[in-house]
This record gives C-alpha cells, structure tokens and sequence, in this order.
C-alpha cells in the first residue's frame, strides 16, 4: 500500500469493521435490557391484586394528636432561640449605643 489511494480504501475497510462491531454490541445490550424489561414484568403478573382492608386487616389506625401544650412549648422555644440568634448577630461592624447614650 504505497499509494494514497490504498490507504483510504484500507481505512475505509477498517472503519466499515468497527461499525459493524460497535452495532452488533449495541444490539447484544439491547437484547440484554429486553431480556431484563420481559423478566420483570412477568414477576409482576405473579403478585394478585389486594385491597387495603384485606391488606391492613381492616383495621384503621388513626393518628395520635399532639396536645396544644406541646406545640406552644415549642413555638416558644423556636421563639426564644430566633430572638437570642438575632440578639447575637452585629450589624456589619456597628457598635451598638445604649439608649441613655444616644445623641440627642
């Protein structure tokens, strides 16, 4: 292969050959992935349908009610630590003046 001309047909050659590999691979994954789509919704023709009643025995369980006390209890704290964060937090380097110093 001294000519230029040789050389693109032998390229091309090789090029057609990897195409041809890299589309057969393709096709094996898709295979695979088909295999695994069939696989898993022949499992789910198995399960029966199943209402909740006969699921959870019937039984309703209602869910426990948290007494106002607690929740005040709680907004007061989440209260409490807003303001003592606030109180923490300095303005960009300000200094705070007390009241009875203030410039009148």
């Amino acid at each position: 292969m001294s000519s230029p001309a040789g050389w693109h047909v032998e390229m091309a050659q090789w090029i057609a050959k990897v195409r041809e590999a890299e589309a057969s691979e393709d096709l094996e994954e898709r295979d695979v992935v088909l295999q695994m789509i069939k696989s898993r919704h022949r499992s789910s023709i198995k399960w029966k349908p199943i209402t909740l009643d006969n699921l959870f025995g019937g039984t309703k369980h209602k869910p426990a009610r948290r007494s106002g006390t607690i929740e005040e209890e709680e907004e007061a704290m989440e209260q409490a630590m807003a303001e003592a964060l606030e109180d923490e937090q300095l303005d960009d380097g300000a200094i705070e003046i007390g009241s009875d110093e203030e410039y009148q």
